[in-house]
């Protein structure tokens, strides 16, 4: 029994290690920062990034994080995430600006009330605020939005999911479900909640 115990306790201990981040900085430029221990302090290039832990580009800066084998994330100026596990999955949290993720393998992003997790992979896509509305692409491979499925296709047509947006209507390309109170904005075609009315498909 005690030789079971140990076993189980190393497949739990090698489950939650595989869902840390792993993550480093790759390339910068300008000011990139990470918060540890309550406090900003000066990332550099190579230098790894913990669970938990916050990272934050300055204006006119960006900066290139590996998050493991096949994960990358781009940050734009202004741009500020959180990098922790999320039910044995790397999970990104969008605070403030805009990223890039490109992923071979599982990875959830949230942002707002909004989570985010890859459906079909490879995945790209951008995530991003616009004042206070939250704008999602999907470039390639697919992510699964509670139950709506946002799929992006590989040539120059890009979906958009748009957060909180007023717009509603019908969808095509894609799974649809009733939303509840939020509606949602995917180009070339709008949707949104059961009860709202069609509207025609936006313009690209």
């Amino acid at each position: 029994m005690k030789v079971l115990g140990i076993i189980g306790f190393v497949i739990l201990f090698a489950a939650a290690a595989s869902a840390q981040s792993n993550a480093r900085l790759t390339a910068g430029i300008g000011t990139i920062e990470v918060q540890r221990g309550g406090v900003w302090l000066q990332l550099g290039p190579g230098e790894a990034i913990n669970s938990g832990e916050r990272v934050r580009t300055a204006g006119g800066s960006s900066a290139s994080l590996e998050l493991g084998p096949g994960r990358v994330i781009t940050l734009a100026e202004r741009t500020e995430i959180e990098i922790g596990p999320s039910n044995g999955v790397l999970a990104l949290r969008l605070e403030t600006g805009r990223i890039r993720v490109m992923s071979a393998d599982d990875i959830q992003v949230s942002a707002k009330d909004t989570t985010l997790r890859a459906a079909e992979k490879p995945l790209d896509m951008e995530l991003g605020y616009q004042a206070d509305q939250l704008n999602v692409t999907v470039i390639t491979g697919a992510v699964n939005s509670g139950a709506i499925l946002i799929r992006g296709i590989a040539d120059s047509n890009k979906r958009t999911f748009v957060a909180d947006s007023r717009r509603a209507g019908s969808s095509a390309g894609y799974s649809s479900a009733q939303t509840g109170p939020n509606s949602f904005y995917i180009s070339p075609y709008v949707c949104g909640n059961a009860g709202a009315a069609p509207t025609t498909p936006a313009p690209r």
